[in-house]
């Protein structure tokens, strides 16, 4: 996550843990939406950052018309989450 804030990277990240699977939408860097084992927004990340293995994959996809509903930054997040 940090990485693509500081590189302002849009495009989709999906994430497939041990035991959670999810994706977070990303827009210039920014979270925009979230998705994860029928949870939403920040809180689908934070479960999403729980996971101490998996894999994940960054790549075109990010879904304009996917409503937004998260209006944290990255560095914010990770600190609430750590």
């Amino acid at each position: 996550l940090q990485t693509l804030e500081l590189n302002q990277k849009t495009g989709l990240l999906e994430v497939f843990g041990a035991d959670n699977s999810g994706k977070v939408g990303m827009k210039e860097g920014k979270p925009i939406y979230a998705e994860a084992e029928g949870t939403t927004g920040v809180n689908a990340i934070y479960l999403l950052l729980r996971e101490k293995e998996g894999q994940f994959t960054f790549g075109p996809g990010f879904d304009p018309a996917q409503p937004a509903d998260v209006s944290m930054p990255v560095t914010a997040i990770l600190m609430e989450a750590s």
